[in-house]
């Protein structure tokens, strides 16, 4: 016979990532369109979080918030105490409602006199063409175009022979399903006028220039999970 329990966690776990769905959908893109109370550095009173229809549908409530908060993988949220009994939460990157801080904020740490080791962008092999044609890296309907500080373990081989050379664990900043590394030039970004920042949860995040692009020039080089180094065979046709 199926055992209950296991069924029923995967059903909670199942629950559990649609809650954290509305969550981001809310916190980073939908809560001024949908009537929220927004302040610069993206926290929302919990009780107005806790009441719209995306969480209803769900059946939603603090505890489950204050849980998926907790547990989340990403450290994607963050909670704030606003009162005896009051809360106020947000996401901590991965916003495109430009009213949200795009610089230092409560919740973002200019990057300025310590860099990372490493600034890596997580992607895919066929928006590569895109991304060089383009002429760089766009945030697109985002605030920022969004690094890591560390490599992830699928692309270690190519990057060092030391686990204890890749900068550290990756947390959030990139997706598990990326096939495709781009490596950024610290130094050179050291070097120029781009701001770059540092979320609660360690992603990496820079606005770009004015276009909110980062020029394919500031690229160092380009791992394929698979292939390794494919920096000349891609950037060759520039």
């Amino acid at each position: 016979m199926p055992d209950s329990k296991s069924n029923n966690a995967a059903i909670d776990a199942k629950r559990d990532i649609r809650i954290s769905k509305s969550l981001a959908k809310l916190l980073r893109h939908n809560a001024k369109s949908e009537g929220l109370s927004i302040d610069s550095d993206g926290y929302v009173p919990l009780s107005e979080i806790i009441s719209h229809n995306y969480m209803k549908t769900n059946h939603a409530t603090i505890d489950d918030i204050m849980r998926i908060v907790e547990t989340n993988s990403k450290k994607r949220f963050k909670l704030k105490q606003t009162g005896a009994h009051s809360y106020h939460i947000c996401a901590l990157q991965g916003h495109s409602i430009p009213s949200i801080a795009y610089g230092q904020s409560e919740n973002l740490a200019p990057i300025v006199d310590t860099w990372p080791k490493f600034i890596v962008h997580g992607t895919y092999v066929e928006k590569l063409p895109l991304i060089i044609e383009s002429g760089g890296l766009s945030k697109m309907s985002r605030n920022h175009i969004h690094f890591t500080f560390a490599i992830p373990a699928k692309f270690a081989k190519y990057v060092s022979n030391s686990d204890d050379d890749i900068g550290g664990t990756v947390i959030s900043g990139i997706r598990s399903s990326c096939n495709c590394l781009i490596v950024m030039d610290v130094e050179k970004l050291k070097g120029s006028n781009l701001p770059f920042f540092q979320s609660k949860n360690g992603v990496i995040l820079s606005p770009g220039d004015q276009n909110g692009f980062i020029s394919t020039d500031f690229i160092e080089k380009i791992i394929d999970h698979k292939r390794g180094d494919i920096t000349k065979s891609i950037l060759s046709g520039k």
